[in-house]
């Protein structure tokens, strides 16, 4: 029983030093992030180009802002171009995680890296809620690379600074996600209701995302009606938004649907029709 008891207590203490070597005044220590982000004390000259060739992107990264600024995306549009116009993008960490999104949407990854790796170098004069969003972006490009030990590492960490409501639910979707990916399919439900939070604050392109991934964890268990049921519900916003690059990554995921169930045919020519199509990388 002693035993037991200095083992509970050590692994309390544990938990204590983890929670307060991550939380510094709500603040993350930078040096805690994977190493793969550092040493990046410059933006990229050519950041700025990628806005106009990756226009899907940077729309879906305008409405999570607006969100986060509390703004309606037309105000939040015209804020980022008067940043952009006036060169002060280069000092808004929040504003180079947009930039990095559009990277990691164009298989860019070493220009993801850099920019996210100069978003952290702008972090330390940053609040909570600005670090923790432009942790989601890091977030997101280690679970593209499959680096996805460090990206949960990094969900725990923003979700014990994070203010915001609205990027906590972003959090609590990427770690359903997460969950899901790894076989917890009892949280089908969790995200349906997570899904319906997005729907409420016409976070459309976040929706559709959500009933790609239920419709995805609907096919691993054989649910098929409900499977196509929620595809069905994504492709409709992506065709009513116009958000191409959704529709690709959907169409993707049907393919693998009808390999998944034998039909190598269908699932070849969905295949060969989506990578013709398809703007993203």
């Amino acid at each position: 029983n002693i035993v037991y008891n200095m083992q509970i207590c050590f692994a309390i203490f544990t938990l204590l030093l983890l929670f307060f070597s991550m939380s510094k005044a709500n603040n993350i220590l930078i040096e805690h992030l994977p190493e793969i982000f550092h040493g990046y004390k410059s933006p990229l000259s050519s950041s700025i180009d990628i806005i106009d060739s990756s226009k899907d992107y940077w729309t879906e990264f305008i409405t999570h802002l607006s969100q986060f600024n509390n703004l309606s995306v037309d105000k939040t549009h015209l804020e980022i171009k008067k940043l952009i116009l006036n060169d002060k993008y280069k000092d808004d960490p929040a504003i180079q995680a947009g930039l990095a999104k559009c990277y990691i949407a164009e298989g860019k990854f070493v220009e993801a890296i850099k920019t996210l790796g100069y978003a952290l170098s702008l972090l330390d004069k940053s609040n909570p809620d600005t670090q923790a969003f432009v942790l989601l972006e890091m977030i997101n490009l280690l679970t593209v690379i499959g680096s996805r030990e460090h990206s949960i590492h990094l969900l725990k960490a923003g979700k014990m600074i994070v203010k915001s409501r609205y990027i906590s639910k972003l959090y609590d979707y990427y770690e359903l996600v997460n969950k899901i990916r790894n076989g917890n399919y009892d949280l089908i439900n969790r995200l349906i209701k997570s899904g319906e939070y997005f729907e409420n604050n016409n976070q459309f392109a976040t929706l559709a995302f959500h009933y790609k991934n239920i419709g995805n964890a609907f096919g691993k268990i054989k649910d098929f009606d409900n499977e196509k049921n929620y595809y069905s519900k994504a492709l409709l916003i992506c065709d009513k938004h116009n958000y191409q690059e959704i529709k690709s990554a959907i169409d993707h995921d049907i393919a693998m649907s009808y390999f998944r169930v034998g039909d190598k045919k269908q699932a070849i020519r969905k295949l060969k029709n989506t990578a013709e199509n398809a703007r993203s990388y």
